[in-house]
């Protein structure tokens, strides 16, 4: 059976995804915490970060201010892949 690539939509799911995950490790935290600090029931955290176009502009902001996201590392998220 041929390897089908994935579609752009998922390619950019995965890709903001891995920059919470990354941004939850580089600052030694847990994904717990991080929901706590935005205010947000784990179950919840978790489900919109496995499908990041689910945040609302003020959960982006309340996590970019929790990460620590530069406004590169913000604009990363919102467009799903880097900016140059």
């Amino acid at each position: 059976m041929p390897k089908v690539k994935s579609s752009d939509f998922l390619m950019r799911r995965r890709y903001s995804e891995s920059l919470i995950d990354q941004k939850i490790t580089m600052n030694g935290t847990t994904a717990r915490r991080v929901a706590a600090d935005i205010k947000m029931p784990v179950s919840t955290f978790y489900a919109k970060k496995n499908e990041p176009e689910t945040f609302s502009i003020e959960q982006v902001n309340n996590l970019a201010r929790v990460l620590g996201w530069s406004d590169r590392e913000l604009l990363n998220f919102i467009r799903g892949k880097e900016v140059v």
